[in-house]
């Protein structure tokens, strides 16, 4: 990745995708993003990076977490840019009511359910390859609120802006 390159990549701020396109193209077009729980967020990157491995959930939230500006992916200079939102927790179903705004599109729900995560689920940690990026399927947001509440209200706290703007509790 070249910072000042023309190249698409994950996580990509709006308004680099609007400085690529040019104003026209992105003032016209519908802006789809997906939008993640930010505990959910937090026990994803505990898992990715193999922090589980190193420190509890607790020291990892504490030492290792930024903030992430989840801004920039929906605004431009404050002004929210997105017009249509896919919660990670509810993604299908999203997926499926922007099929019926954008006909053209229709069988994406059923393509994005072929895509794999970075991070595999397993029932029990014992069935983990060590230094694999490995993830509980008991590692829910629930889960982890009743183990850790301090530190979810510290990530709500941290996030509050964004868990306002999308109703994140």
């Amino acid at each position: 990745f070249e910072p000042n390159s023309k190249r698409y990549y994950n996580h990509i701020p709006a308004r680099k995708i609007k400085k690529f396109i040019g104003d026209e193209i992105f003032n016209t077009y519908t802006k789809v993003s997906i939008i993640r729980n930010p505990i959910d967020f937090a026990i994803s990157n505990y898992y990715f990076f193999n922090a589980c491995d190193q420190i509890d959930f607790r020291e990892f939230c504490i030492q290792r977490m930024n903030v992430t500006d989840f801004d920039k992916f929906y605004e431009i200079d404050n002004k929210y840019t997105i017009d249509h939102i896919i919660r990670y927790e509810t993604m299908s179903e999203d997926i499926k009511k922007l099929e019926e705004k954008i006909p053209g599109i229709k069988g994406l729900a059923d393509r994005m359910k072929t895509f794999k995560s970075k991070v595999y689920r397993v029932e029990d940690m014992k069935e983990r390859i060590p230094g694999s990026r490995t993830r509980p399927k008991n590692a829910t947001v629930e889960l982890f609120k009743t183990n850790f509440p301090k530190i979810c209200d510290m990530i709500l706290h941290k996030y509050e802006k964004y868990c306002k703007k999308f109703n994140y509790k």
